[in-house]
């Protein structure tokens, strides 16, 4: 099985590279539906999140960049968060579900040279660490990564 990690920011560039394109409706649908496990309430509160995933990042982003980083990251948290909640057998058959659904958006798997690029800008912008939840992540990129408020002052 692969590293969870390196699964999860996998799966979190094909989101931020899916996000600008034509595709990303389908893609959205079927990352819910992982996310739902069966669950139909489940799905359309997971189309909304993703949804919520773009909107959040292009509101806190200032530039395409910014935005493309702030996608990846709120996804790996995201997909990391939805891991940890399974129990063993259930995180096992998500991940071949989410491998094999990433294999059907070839052109959005990111080479292992754009994985490290993408790992090693995120850990240049980061100052004293990344955060591990999603508040401190929305303080951190309001602050640290944009040096903008939510209204685009700056904050310094």
């Amino acid at each position: 099985m692969l590293d969870l990690w390196r699964l999860c920011h996998v799966a979190s560039i094909v989101v931020a590279k899916a996000a600008r394109t034509d595709k990303w409706d389908t893609v959205r649908e079927a990352l819910a539906r992982w996310c739902a496990r069966g669950h139909e309430n489940r799905y359309a509160m997971q189309l909304m999140d993703w949804d919520r995933v773009l909107q959040e990042t292009r509101w806190t982003a200032p530039d395409k960049e910014d935005d493309t980083s702030l996608i990846t990251f709120m996804s790996i948290l995201k997909f990391s968060q939805h891991l940890e909640n399974l129990e063993d057998a259930e995180r096992s058959q998500a991940v071949e579900e989410l491998q094999s659904l990433l294999a059907q958006f070839q052109e959005f798997v990111p080479s292992e040279n754009e994985v490290e690029r993408e790992r090693e800008r995120r850990r240049q912008r980061a100052v004293g660490g990344l955060p591990h939840d999603l508040l401190s992540f929305k303080a951190w990129c309001r602050q640290g990564l944009t040096g903008r408020d939510p209204c685009g002052m700056p904050t310094a």
